[in-house]
């Protein structure tokens, strides 16, 4: 009876975090706060309102993404283009398996006084320490994010069509001295020796 009573409990949390992960990546789906987030985390958006973002960068269709929760439209209904589908959330090799993301989109930047564009994948992370460093994940996905325009963004050796990747990761449960706190990895050039510089937009 007590073991029943236990893989019940299990079943129900299971069931509760399912609902907690997928209701999050809902709501962070929609473009205000991808706005914000973009605001606040690239450079490239930094002088923007937040306003310009949401309507002028932010590309994707006007629908929620793939999170497993159907939308509920009983109470209210969602604006057009409130909320964003974004490209396919999910990487497949043969040899590497499925990688899900939670939410992955394109978005304009200004830059240069031009446009680029940029792939975004935001993370919302429940488990701050989830036994493993976390940022070695977020690299991964930013790589995966990269290796995976190979034959949509450019062929062969076409890898100047490449396009800038950020993988944004909102950890909910940081630990009490970390928290309010936005830090920035980042490729970035460093002269060794002598001085040959490369355009940013290369890196």
């Amino acid at each position: 009876m007590e073991q029943r009573t236990r893989l019940a409990g299990d079943i129900a949390l299971a069931q509760e975090q399912a609902l907690y992960d997928a209701s999050c990546k809902r709501l962070l789906s929609h473009k205000i706060f991808l706005a914000w987030i973009l605001k606040y985390c690239l450079d490239e958006y930094r002088d923007c309102d937040v306003e310009t973002i949401m309507e002028k960068y932010i590309e994707g269709n006007p629908s929620v993404g793939e999170t497993g929760v159907d939308p509920d439209r009983s109470n209210w209904q969602t604006p057009e283009g409130a909320s964003i589908a974004g490209m396919n959330t999910e990487d497949k090799l043969v040899t590497e398996g499925w990688v899900n993301y939670d939410i992955r989109f394109q978005a304009l930047a200004p830059r240069d006084g031009s446009l680029m564009r940029i792939i975004v994948n935001v993370e919302a992370q429940n488990r701050y320490n989830p036994g493993y460093p976390l940022i070695k994940r977020g690299i991964y996905y930013a790589s995966r994010l990269i290796s995976a325009q190979h034959g949509v963004e450019f062929e062969r050796s076409e890898y100047g069509k490449i396009k800038k990747v950020c993988s944004i990761w909102i950890c909910l449960n940081a630990e009490a001295e970390k928290r309010n706190s936005i830090t920035r990895y980042a490729l970035k050039e460093e002269q060794l020796v002598g001085k040959n510089e490369e355009a940013a937009v290369n890196y």
